[in-house]
């Protein structure tokens, strides 16, 4: 499926992205596979020189879902990449439009978490971080 750069309901579409990344927080793996059943996922465990990650990431057509587990296997992280970067502009203005920005920690503010735009490795990845991480 090809990503619409036009898409009147950009808007609305990315509210619903957002929603899935808020819903699956504090959620274990096999009830995070029954919500998203049908959608394509993949889990994998990712090495650093530290530690071992265990990963989720779902497919949708304009994004890839990402969370990661604690060691109880509960999601502590969620956050999209985009495949394309034709909308990101009308990412950004629906934060802006709808959250506070908060300067000091560079993220907009939801309810109990916060949504920040990173680069990384040449990829934006918008990450809902929650409040807590803050304190």
């Amino acid at each position: 499926m090809s990503i619409n750069c036009k898409d009147p309901n950009i808007a609305q579409r990315f509210a619903t992205l957002l929603g899935y990344a808020r819903i699956i927080h504090g959620q274990y793996r096999e009830s995070i596979r029954s919500t998203f059943e049908e959608q394509e996922s993949c889990t994998f465990e990712y090495f650093d020189t530290k530690e071992v990650h265990k990963l989720m990431e779902i497919e949708f057509p304009e994004a890839s879902l990402m969370c990661t587990f604690s060691e109880k296997g509960r999601c502590n992280f969620s956050g999209y990449i985009f495949k394309s970067l034709c909308n990101l502009i009308e990412y950004i203005n629906y934060c802006n439009e709808t959250y506070v920005y908060n300067v000091h920690t560079q993220s907009w503010e939801m309810d109990r978490c916060s949504l920040r735009l990173q680069l990384r490795k040449k990829k934006f990845i918008f990450s809902l971080v929650p409040l807590e991480m803050f304190n």
